[in-house]
């Protein structure tokens, strides 16, 4: 939450490329990163006064720069409290060429198993992969993939009420570098989305309500962006760019719920059982 604004006023962007909601445990307050740390090369971020060509945020922007593949075979392994993990990177056809991969799971689930835990089963895991090629001296193509999962389990105390949610979040695009840096250049990103959710419920309170619900959601984004640069000194640049996006959505939400007892407070319930279809 940057300058006291909401989440969705922070662009988070990995690559260039717009990453929506990129924690892990998005409904349980959102306590981890879904962007491994081995494929961080930088991160910047901007509290206030960011150029118009990151766009419509109104908070801040995290900008995560991807660590770029070395040219010989490099390789690492992390086991930490919280994840185990190992990425690898590396080049082809004589440094034209790159390539990475990085994958990490949670340890929750382990610690909780140890704990003899009864309340719940956390787990997620993430998965990066990158492959580029440099064609000539002008042009530079890429194609990419970031993906995250999350898939919990939580009981009450006495097991009376279970949650189940699980993320999949999917990011897949095509990256086209122009140019050179130092003089005229551009960026061409071309990308697909997919964020899908599924989240239940079940209470079983005797004497009092006994239910349950069904909420899915998906949605998918296709985008296309393009910027350019042009620097007639060494102390101007001009810059121009553009970006659009077609997104569709679908929800399906259920619920019914049998109550056992009413109360005659202001937003109770008022008949003994509700079902929904939405």
């Amino acid at each position: 939450y940057l300058r006291g604004g909401t989440d969705d006023e922070t662009l988070v962007r990995f690559d260039d490329l717009r990453l929506y909601d990129p924690f892990h445990f998005k409904d349980f307050y959102g306590v981890f990163s879904a962007i491994d740390p081995g494929i961080v090369s930088d991160i910047r971020v901007y509290t206030g006064g960011f150029p118009v060509t990151f766009g419509d945020r109104s908070s801040g922007v995290v900008e995560v720069a991807p660590r770029l593949p070395g040219q010989q075979f490099n390789g690492q392994a992390v086991l930490s409290l919280f994840t185990t993990g190992v990425s690898l990177d590396g080049s082809f056809n004589e440094g034209a060429g790159d390539w990475a991969v990085a994958a990490r799971r949670s340890n929750m689930s382990v610690f909780f198993d140890l704990a003899s835990s009864n309340f719940g089963e956390p787990d997620y895991h993430d998965l990066f992969a990158h492959l580029g090629r440099r064609v000539n001296e002008q042009l530079a193509i890429s194609v990419n993939a970031l993906t995250f999962v999350d898939q919990l389990i939580a009981f009450d105390t006495d097991q009376e009420e279970e949650a189940e949610a699980e993320y999949r979040d999917a990011y897949y695009w095509l990256r086209l570098d122009l140019g050179a840096p130092d003089a005229i250049g551009g960026r061409v990103l071309i990308a697909r989305t997919d964020l899908d959710s599924e989240r239940f419920g079940s209470t079983e309170l005797p004497g009092i309500a006994t239910g349950s619900l069904s909420d899915e959601r998906d949605f998918s984004i296709n985008s296309i962006q393009a910027d350019g640069w042009w620097r007639p000194g060494a102390r101007s640049v001009l810059q121009a760019g553009v970006e659009w996006r077609q997104m569709s959505g679908s929800y399906r939400y259920t619920d019914d719920v049998e109550f056992e007892l009413l109360f005659l407070t202001p937003g109770a319930p008022t008949t003994p059982s509700r079902s929904r279809s939405i």
